[in-house]
């Protein structure tokens, strides 16, 4: 059985370590600097609460996670560097920092694995369970891309390789496929609340419309799959849209200009000249 340790007792690592819990891993300390996050790591585990260190972990420790914040990942590994021996395993769960962030770790026989899962965990409730069916995507080499390969089946999850170079930009796709589809939804919640429809109603009214779109992009692609004024040049309801929101919801003005140009560019196939030129004018303000 091997050991692991956590250094950082935030939302991904509880998930990793709740997951890895029930498989054959013994989770020998946990450590934060907030230590109402490390107690409530051992109560989730149902693991008796020890104070110990990031030294101790380090030094008991086959498996370290590190899943503090991404800022403090590489301030940790310098100060636990001096107690690394060969052959152990660490781990970061960054999705835009690559593995040179562990300097001179080859160097010492440590072997470095970046492991990002492909989810969000907006809370400790959410991130428990999923960390099942979903990807990660990681970054290793040698003898430590089939023990992350390992690992990622142990969380009952699929490997994706990637590259250190790439980790920036697969992170930037990562936010839009997220963070960014919640400020979408934000936006709709908006203009749901300005037409006093409650929440619930427009969760409910709109649900079809959002999971037949997301169907149809899997299905027929994302041109095909595209509808609405712009894909069909009216000019006159998109200029309706812009009066609106000015007059009403004025913030989410630049939203639908950028939004609406990203929309252009996918149905400038299907549309004339003038009317790409007409549209644009619209919405480059």
């Amino acid at each position: 059985m091997q050991k692991i340790g956590f250094i950082g007792t935030g939302r991904v690592g509880t998930a990793i370590a709740y997951a890895l819990k029930s498989k054959e891993y013994q989770i020998i300390g946990a450590n934060d600097q907030n230590q109402k996050k490390t107690k409530a790591f051992y109560n989730l585990l149902k693991l008796k609460h020890q104070r110990t260190t990031n030294r101790e972990i380090t030094q008991k420790a086959d498996i370290i996670f590190i899943t503090t914040q991404d800022s403090e990942i590489e301030k940790v590994y310098n100060k636990i560097f001096p107690y690394l021996r060969e052959d152990q395993i660490i781990i970061h769960c960054s999705g835009v920092l690559n593995n040179s962030i562990f300097k001179d770790a080859n160097r010492k026989g440590i072997m470095t694995i970046g492991l990002h899962p492909i989810q969000t965990f907006p809370t400790i409730r959410q991130a428990i369970g999923g960390t099942k069916n979903i990807y990660y995507a990681i970054e290793a080499t040698g003898r430590a891309k089939q023990i992350a390969k390992r690992i990622v089946r142990d969380l009952e999850g699929t490997p994706v390789f990637i590259s250190g170079k790439d980790k920036p930009l697969y992170h930037t796709m990562c936010v839009f496929a997220s963070n960014y589809l919640v400020a979408l939804i934000s936006a709709v919640i908006d203009i749901a609340t300005q037409l006093k429809i409650k929440l619930h109603i427009a969760f409910r009214t709109l649900e079809p419309l959002i999971t037949r779109t997301l169907r149809n992009v899997k299905k027929d692609g994302i041109e095909k799959s595209l509808s609405g004024p712009i894909a069909r040049g009216d000019v006159n309801t998109i200029t309706s849209h812009l009066a609106v929101l000015n007059k009403k919801i004025p913030k989410l003005l630049p939203s639908y200009y950028a939004l609406g140009l990203r929309t252009l560019d996918l149905a400038k196939w299907g549309l004339n000249k003038k009317t790409i030129v007409t549209i644009e004018r619209l919405l480059k303000r």
